[in-house]
């Protein structure tokens, strides 16, 4: 990608395809859809959290599940 591309595509001097937003989002870690849908100058604690758990190993994310539905059944 060329340098100031994303800036253009960020001021709409520039469109976009799927294949676009897969390379940025690669590069940024993240999922195209949050390169959409996702504020950066307001985070989300819950998109915060669900991109934490997809990055962790597997026993982690099952306690984590875990532990999230026995605070959703305590009220």
């Amino acid at each position: 990608m060329k340098q100031g591309t994303l800036s253009k595509v960020e001021r709409g001097e520039l469109p976009y395809n799927q294949d676009f937003l897969e390379r940025v989002a690669l590069a940024y870690g993240c999922e195209p859809e949050d390169l959409l849908s996702v504020n950066p100058l307001k985070p989300d604690p819950l998109r915060l959290v669900v991109s934490d758990l997809r990055k962790a190993p597997a026993d982690v994310r099952a306690r984590a599940i875990n532990v999230l539905e026995a605070l959703l059944k305590a009220g």
